[in-house]
């Protein structure tokens, strides 16, 4: 027979080969295989095919030997008896018996050799088997790592490997099994340990290191490569932080938003402690997380940015938790665009309340802005003004000038500035320019009436700064533009007020004229004087250019059915006529059928009347009147024109009946000569009256509240030419006595006013109303007889 020699690993499967006789006659063939172990007598394993075909015989085996694990392949070249899974137990010599009909048996001798594979190493660092990760270490550190591995046969090889590289300065070492401790046969076989010191560097961290167990077949051709046992461990080294970065906030963000900053670093391990900063102050609910796959820590914060945050560093610092050292940071400036802010201040050394007319006042603008301001505007009490220099009013960038104050300059200033984020005011910078006393209500001329024979208050009011008025003057303003003062022994005067009253009594047509007053205050005397021009009062005359225009009231039902118009409206509107140099009032009487329905009194000569029925004939009745009577009555006839049930539907009907057209037309023609004829009567009546006179009543009829009132004329309408109060041809002389009290100085002559006053002696047409207002100063008065009092009669107008 022949030997065989097999290697298997324990666990696999082992195939015995059993080879029949080269030399067998033609009618001979193997029936029956026996397998025997070692010097066993008894098989263990039988294959008999004597009553069949070689290839479907039939198999035993010993039960307590090989189990199920064995079976026969008869069709291989050569047989085989497998054993699979080999056990270490089956590890010997077999022998394989072939008993043939003819030719005598053949017996083949096999030694099987089993190879046990070397169980999985472990990894041990400072005495301790490590599972994963071998530290925490610090870098630069040594780290000691021992590779053991026992059993296998034969013994392993082990080596270290980073990765695909295999590392240098291994040392192994082997311990046969009677050497060690506790070597009995259930944990017997090889120790073998091989150790590598290792640098901690940054490049080793989270780096698999490897700990391969090889076993080897000699000669290698029995068994092909078997695969090494591996141990794989990592560094956990401590690193300190690589480097830091923020994203975002790199360009301008507008005021009130959000801006999302995020903070990254690399390199750390543990993961780097992130800390945000805002110009030092630290800022809280930040979000972190880690990236093990990137290496990288994030943290993201969202600040909202006020304009104060321009400019502002806002700074994140990573550092280990561990070293709790070597902190890196990262630094951006925020970019905020937000409206400017203004200040104003007002130039030295000069104050706000120090000012006089004449002087120059400088402003200076503060602005903080970004984007920068790209115009700047000032105003004025709310209203803009512009470089003008004919007006004093000098810009210069940041800086406005005015020069030769007035008492018009007085008031609120402010700067404006604006870029691309909006535009933004100063708080008003105030000033208050000191000047001599004016005539309050912005007018020097005004017009007052009064009775004959009854004494009128005269007022005069002023306007000045600083209000406190030292002294009053009056005079009487004659035609060749000289004044006769009052003596100073008849002006007295009362603190804290700026209205100054004088009572006159006109007993004649001589006794009216103009009169003019003047103040002081601690600046000078007023510059011009406050003129009233006194006229003789009496009714009022009757409203002119009187128009009734007719509206309809539509009052309808729903969609399509017939409505009728429940009536007119009529809307009156006149002209003033001259108020007889008293405050007056219009009165408004309708009439149906000779009938009063409805008297209206207003201040002005505009009414509404409602409800008028259509195709009613209304007359109204209009005229004025005053404390000293009543004017003439203009009388007016309005028919309303008849109104035409109408259908209400969703299109509205263009078409006019032709007998609707045709009595409009002639309704029109009616109402035109009615109106021409109304007015050819008036004017005809005015032709007539060649003057006005007025019905002289006493003063008696006036309450206290009329004699206390300053401003006696309240019409806006210009008196018409025709109602001259006085005549035209009074004399040029006057009196120069009042109540015996010369007006000549002491020395009989006329004086003029002050050398720094101005008399215009106004035209009818240039007289306008003057409404004054109680500034509070010093109030002066003088009683005068209407005798004394003379001048010419002026055509004056409200």
């Amino acid at each position: 027979g022949r030997e065989h020699s097999v290697w298997a690993v324990v666990g696999e499967r082992a195939e015995l080969p059993c080879p029949s006789s080269n030399n067998l006659p033609a009618d001979d063939k193997p029936v029956i295989v026996l397998w025997y172990r070692g010097t066993d007598e008894a098989p263990i394993y039988s294959y008999d095919a004597r009553s069949s075909e070689f290839t479907s015989g039939e198999q035993w085996s010993r039960e307590e030997v090989l189990g199920n694990r064995a079976y026969f392949i008869p069709k291989l070249d050569p047989p085989k008896l497998v054993l699979e899974p080999v056990h270490l137990s089956d590890e010997g010599v077999y022998h394989c018996r072939v008993e043939y009909p003819i030719t005598a048996s053949t017996i083949n001798t096999v030694n099987l050799t089993l190879v046990v594979p070397s169980p999985r190493p472990s990894v041990v660092w400072q005495g301790t088997e490590v599972e994963s990760w071998v530290g925490p270490v610090n870098e630069g550190s040594l780290v000691d790592l021992v590779c053991r591995v026992r059993g296998g046969r034969p013994p392993p090889n082990l080596t270290w490997w980073q990765q695909e590289r295999r590392l240098e300065g291994q040392q192994e070492q082997r311990t046969p099994p009677h050497h060690l401790p506790h070597s009995g046969a259930s944990n017997g076989g090889w120790l073998v340990e091989s150790r590598v010191v290792l640098v901690a560097t940054r490049d080793l961290y989270n780096t698999p290191l490897s700990c391969h167990a090889h076993t080897q077949v000699d000669p290698p051709s029995y068994l092909p490569q078997l695969p090494p046992s591996t141990k794989t461990v990592r560094l956990n080294i401590t690193l300190p932080v690589l480097d830091v970065e923020i994203i975002g906030g790199d360009g301008p963000v507008a005021e009130g938003s959000m801006v999302r900053l995020v903070c990254r670093t690399r390199g750390s391990n543990p993961p780097a402690q992130i800390l945000w900063h805002n110009e030092g102050q630290h800022l809280t609910k930040a979000q972190t997380s880690f990236d093990d796959i990137d290496d990288l820590t994030t943290s993201i914060i969202s600040l909202s940015v006020s304009r104060d945050a321009d400019g502002a560093i806002v700074t994140c610092n990573a550092v280990n938790p561990v070293l709790m050292k070597g902190y890196m940071n990262a630094s951006i400036s925020l970019n905020v665009y937000y409206k400017p802010v203004v200040s104003l201040e007002l130039g030295t050394p000069l104050q706000g309340q120090e000012l006089k007319e004449g002087d120059n006042v400088f402003f200076e603008c503060n602005v903080r802005a970004n984007p920068v301001y790209q115009r700047i505007t000032w105003s004025h009490n709310g209203v803009r003004i512009y470089h003008n220099t004919s007006l004093g009013i000098v810009i210069s960038g940041l800086s406005l000038a005015v020069r030769s104050l007035k008492r018009e300059n007085s008031g609120a200033y402010s700067c404006h500035a604006s870029n691309s984020a909006g535009t933004t005011g100063s708080e008003p910078q105030y000033i208050s320019v000191r000047h001599t006393p004016v005539c309050a209500g912005g007018s020097r001329h005004r017009t007052q009436g009064a009775a004959r024979g009854e004494p009128s208050k005269v007022t005069c009011r002023v306007e000045a700064v600083p209000d406190a008025i030292l002294s009053w003057r009056w005079s009487v303003l004659q035609d060749d533009g000289t004044e006769l003062d009052f003596p100073e022994l008849q002006v007295y005067t009362v603190e804290d007020s700026q209205m100054s009253s004088i009572m006159v009594t006109p007993s004649r047509p001589e006794d009216y004229g103009r009169l003019a007053c003047r103040a002081r205050n601690i600046i000078g005397w007023q510059h011009k004087p406050c003129v009233v021009a006194l006229v003789a009062a009496g009714p009022p005359d009757t409203p002119a250019n009187c128009t009734a225009a007719v509206e309809e009231e539509e009052h309808g039902d729903e969609l399509g059915k017939k409505v009728d118009n429940q009536g007119v409206m009529l809307s009156i509107v006149c002209t003033e006529g001259y108020n007889g140099g008293l405050p007056q009032r219009f009165i408004l009487e309708a009439l149906l059928n000779n009938h009063s329905f409805t008297n209206l009194t207003s201040d002005f000569p505009e009414w509404s009347l409602n409800g008028i029925a259509s195709g009613t004939g209304v007359t109204l009745k209009i005229s004025a009147f005053n404390v000293r009577g009543m004017s003439d009555v203009i009388k007016m006839e309005v028919h309303t024109p008849q109104a035409e049930p109408r259908t209400i539907s969703g299109a509205a009907s263009n078409q006019v009946s032709p007998l609707v057209g045709a009595l409009a037309g002639v309704f029109g023609v009616l109402l035109l000569v009615i109106i021409m004829g109304v007015l050819l009567r008036k004017y005809s009546r005015k032709r007539l009256r060649k003057s006005h006179s007025h019905k002289l009543v006493s003063m008696s009829a006036l309450g206290q509240e009329d004699l206390d009132d300053p401003d006696v004329v309240s019409s806006i309408q210009r008196r018409p030419p025709s109602l001259d109060v006085l005549a035209h041809d009074l004399p040029h002389s006057i009196s120069r006595t009042f109540n015996g009290h010369s007006l000549d100085n002491g020395q009989g002559m006329t004086t003029q006013g002050p050398p720094d006053s101005e008399i215009s002696n106004t035209s009818d047409s240039e007289s306008e109303c003057n409404t004054v207002v109680n500034m509070g100063a010093a109030t002066s008065q003088i009683s005068i007889s209407g005798k004394d009092l003379h001048k010419h009669s002026q055509n004056l107008y409200t």
